[in-house]
């Protein structure tokens, strides 16, 4: 594929309904373009590049290959179905992570920071949730100076569980 999801989503919703093939699942279940106007679309059949939304080029191949798309795939793949527009990582879980991946979670944060250097001055709020119902957040969760090693070690899967 070399068009991402949102990007299939313009497509198919720029195409007028009566182009669409009467079985395509855009007209019978309102669902993403599964017929020739998302098949045969220009952006569709370039190999060499991969398009995002508004039809931004997000990687190319320069010598013919297929561009690759490995990285945006598993992103997609790690949220699966979900609606979440954000990642939340809780910081005590995160410092109970080997040095190595705090490490080269660091790293990545840098990388974001260096990428996106006139981000907007937002803020977000985590709201703890338990059974679809707000709750007060636990004091083990929160306390990230002062980890309770017996909360954290009971959520951790050890190597050799569940195989």
């Amino acid at each position: 594929m070399s068009v991402d999801f949102p990007r299939g989503w313009e497509i198919t919703r720029a195409t007028e309904a009566e182009y669409h093939h009467n079985k395509c699942s855009f007209n019978t279940a309102g669902m993403i373009c599964d017929c020739n106007v998302l098949m045969r679309h220009p952006e569709m059949l370039d190999k060499c590049r991969f398009y995002g939304a508004g039809g931004e080029v997000l990687s190319e191949s320069y010598d013919g290959t297929p561009a690759s798309t490995e990285g945006y795939d598993a992103l997609w793949l790690w949220f699966g179905l979900s609606r979440s527009a954000f990642c939340v990582l809780p910081r005590v879980m995160m410092h109970d992570m080997p040095d190595h991946w705090q490490e080269r979670f660091a790293a990545l944060m840098r990388e974001w920071d260096e990428a996106w250097v006139s981000q907007p001055d937002i803020g977000a709020r985590v709201q703890i949730t338990q059974h679809g119902q707000l709750v007060k957040a636990p004091s083990w969760l929160l306390d990230y100076r002062h980890p309770d090693r017996l909360a954290l070690a009971s959520m951790r899967l050890r190597k050799g569980a569940g195989e």
